[in-house]
């Protein structure tokens, strides 16, 4: 039995970028910071951050290309490999294997909640007790909906 798969909690550390492959098909990459933290021997905290990437196709594709630098998010997708050719240098010029390891995704889940700024809420008003009714009318079982 093979099982591919791969879950990230993390932190994204750029808007992501929609393209177009050669085909026409739209994808939008997408880079990730994890963080593994531990106590060294010493007592003290040392953490040190992992960078993934992730490729959304097709209609995932679509929703990935809304999400902002910064936003919390869970990713989960099967790791994959590739292999390319780059050519460097301008008078001496010389041909390089890239290899690339990253997260063909199949879900995205916002991990944020949405951000309520108590500033820009309005303040309750002030009410004085002398004014509240001094009994609160009943209702019916009978007329309640549920």
């Amino acid at each position: 039995m093979y099982f591919n798969s791969t879950i990230l909690i993390g932190y994204l550390g750029s808007d992501a970028e929609q393209r177009e492959a050669k085909s026409g098909a739209k994808y939008t990459v997408l880079s990730l910071a994890t963080k593994l933290s531990w106590k060294n021997a010493e007592g003290k905290y040392e953490s040190r951050t992992y960078w993934h990437r992730a490729m959304a196709w097709n209609r995932l594709a679509e929703f990935a290309a809304t999400l902002k630098k910064g936003m919390h998010v869970q990713l989960v997708g099967k790791l994959r490999t590739r292999v390319y050719e780059k050519e460097y240098g301008n008078r001496r010029k010389f041909t390089v294997k890239q290899h690339v390891c990253e997260i063909a995704l199949q879900s995205i889940l916002k991990l944020e909640r949405p951000f309520v700024d108590a500033r820009q809420e309005e303040p309750a008003p002030d009410v004085d007790p002398s004014e509240l009714p001094a009994e609160q009318p009943t209702v019916p079982s009978e007329d309640v909906p549920f």
